[in-house]
Parts: structure tokens; sequence; C-alpha cells
């Protein structure tokens, strides 16, 4: 049996499997780069996909041995959307992939993003490849929660590593900004988002960030100096995806026994935390 098919059998019994199960087919049908290493694939479903939430990911399939986790850029009927960046022989495969192009995948999983039903206002920070999962809660909050305001920041090293596509684009009120000052705000967005909102942000109801661990850190901290309640989508590297091998496991709180901390898997109990769970690095 080989590893994918061992990795979808074991994954049939998941609490998130339907009645399709969790291994997808999916051909893809539309491919495009948004900057010098980082591409967005389109995929078409044979079947109708499960409902998945913003912050939960898929273990794509490629010629080695393990599967890729990749965080959902978008999710709409049949076709589902995910954002790479190429940096090991695994992405690569996976952005040199042909148009019609057969992959299995196995998804969603996780624990993505959860939004309150009486929250009013959403404030959104991430930076690099963080921005997808993002990208998706803020088209899944405009596309369910309408009264609900939206404020979103998204921080790049420079101007050259912005995302340039006809079919990815921000939000005309959405901030910029540039480690460099080569674009946009001069420095990281959780500054960005101080500078712009300042004493507004006190009035939040809820911080969602994802991106670079010193990244997420601050953007957290930021939440607690004006008292919003922050949920973070981390990232550690993973090999099964489905909560067996615990290898992507971080340091957690643990709210039973007060100062002590345990393990808990990002493929399963997360991606996504409360911000004041997380043992911070």
């Amino acid at each position: 049996m080989c590893n994918s098919d061992l990795t979808a059998q074991l994954s049939s019994g998941h609490p998130q499997a339907g009645k399709h199960g969790l291994d997808q087919h999916l051909r893809l049908v539309d491919k495009s780069w948004l900057n010098s290493d980082t591409i967005r694939l389109r995929f078409e479903s044979e079947n109708s996909l499960p409902p998945s939430s913003p912050g939960q990911f898929y273990n794509l399939e490629t010629e080695y041995f393990l599967r890729r986790p990749i965080g959902i850029l978008s999710q709409r009927d049949r076709q589902i959307d995910f954002g790479i960046k190429v940096i090991g022989r695994g992405t690569r495969a996976l952005a040199e992939l042909e148009l019609g192009q057969k992959i299995r995948a196995l998804g969603p999983l996780g624990h993505g993003f959860e939004i309150p039903d009486d929250c009013e206002h959403v404030v959104i920070c991430g930076g690099g490849t963080g921005i997808f999962p993002l990208h998706y809660l803020a088209e899944h909050l405009r596309d369910q929660r309408k009264n609900c305001r939206i404020s979103e920041a998204y921080g790049f090293r420079t101007e050259a590593m912005l995302f340039h596509a006809e079919d990815f684009r921000f939000q005309k009120d959405c901030l910029i900004s540039c480690d460099d000052g080569s674009y946009g705000f001069h420095g990281n967005p959780v500054m960005a988002l101080e500078a712009e909102l300042g004493d507004a942000l006190a009035e939040a109801d809820l911080l969602a960030c994802c991106g670079p661990w010193p990244l997420m850190r601050a953007a957290y901290e930021l939440a607690e100096r004006y008292k919003i309640p922050s949920q973070c989508s981390t990232e550690a590297r993973m090999a099964c995806g489905i909560g067996l091998c615990k290898g992507c496991s971080i340091d957690v709180y643990d709210s039973a026994k007060s100062g002590s901390w345990k393990r808990q898997r990002c493929c399963y109990e997360g991606p996504v935390f409360r911000g004041g769970e997380i043992k911070w690095p």
C-alpha cells in the first residue's frame, strides 16, 4: 500500500471526514504566479467538496513520500484555491503541475478560525503565506457576515514580494506594509494597524493573525494591550497531517493546571489557537 492510500485509509475515521471521507481527487484548472516564488493554484473536485473553515488546510499529494500541508486560499462549490510559496522540492513539484493534471488531497484538516455570532469588528493581520488563510477569512466574513466590519493589514518584506495577479486583489481600504518602506507603510502590519486605527482598536471584537512567529507574537501582544481576544493560525513542520505522529506539536498553556503547559498538535487541535493559549517562543 502506498503512502497516499495508507494515509487516506487512516483518515477515514477522522472526525472531520464526511460521507465521502477526507480523500479528495482534484484536477488543476488554473494557475498564476503572484510574485517570483509564490503561486496560486486552482483545482476542481470530481465531487462536491466538504465545507471548510478559514484556517483549515489540505495535505496535497506530490511525487514524494510525504504530502505537503497547504492552507486554503478560497473555496466555492467544487473549486478550491491554494497559495504556495516554492521553498523545497515538494512545493516546487506542486508549482510545476500542468493544467489538467490530477492529484489527491486530504482535507479539510485542522481547527480553523471561530468567529462569534455577535462579532461586529474583526481585525485581520498577516504576513507572507499567512495572508492566504486570512484572505479566505475576510472573503468568508464578507459573504456570511454582511454587517461585520473588517480591518485588514498585510505585510511584505519588500515591494518585489507583493502579490500581483488579476484574480488576487486586496480591498481598497486594506493596509499594506513593507519592512523596507519600498511600498505602503514603512514597517510591519502590526505597526500599521496601531498607527492607522489607534485607540479604535479597543472597539474591535477579535484579532485574527497568521504569519511568521515573531509577527504573530507582536499581533498577540497588540491585542493584549487593547484587550482584544485573539486567534492565531500557527505553523509547524507536519508529516501525517491527521494527528497521529504528533510531529507538529507546539507548547500551549494547560487551562486545567495553572501555570503548566502541554503539547498540542497544529494539524488537529490547531492550527488556529487562541493567542493566550500559546506558550510563545
